[in-house]
């Protein structure tokens, strides 16, 4: 309470929409003047470090990244869709990882190591 909503939008992109806007309107207190909001920080981009991906992917949307394989590459595989056009859907942003200790670990969780 009290402060900016832009880092919720940042985060949570796929509610930053019209509808959306109009549900909390009702909600709102205040409103800065646009001198007061143009001189505020702009807010983190928890997006900033996503990585690349493959341009002929079909984008449904940018943030959070959520992608389709092409239909000409599925039509071309028999039963094997390459790594880099394999669809994507994210709810949120990649996490930032140290590849060189990081660790996975899976439990199957039936009492089996």
């Amino acid at each position: 309470a009290g402060g900016q909503i832009d880092p919720f939008w940042a985060m949570y992109a796929q509610h930053n929409v019209q509808s959306v806007k109009e549900l909390l309107a009702e909600f709102r207190i205040g409103r800065l003047s646009d001198e007061e909001y143009f001189s505020l920080p702009p807010p983190f981009d928890p997006y900033g470090s996503e990585p690349q991906r493959d341009p002929s992917l079909v984008v449904q949307a940018a943030k959070p990244f959520n992608a389709e394989t092409p239909l000409s590459v599925l039509a071309e595989q028999q039963y094997h869709t390459p790594n880099e056009v394999f669809f994507v859907r994210n709810h949120l942003p990649v996490p930032t990882i140290d590849l060189a200790s990081y660790v996975l670990e899976v439990h199957p969780g039936n009492g089996k190591p």
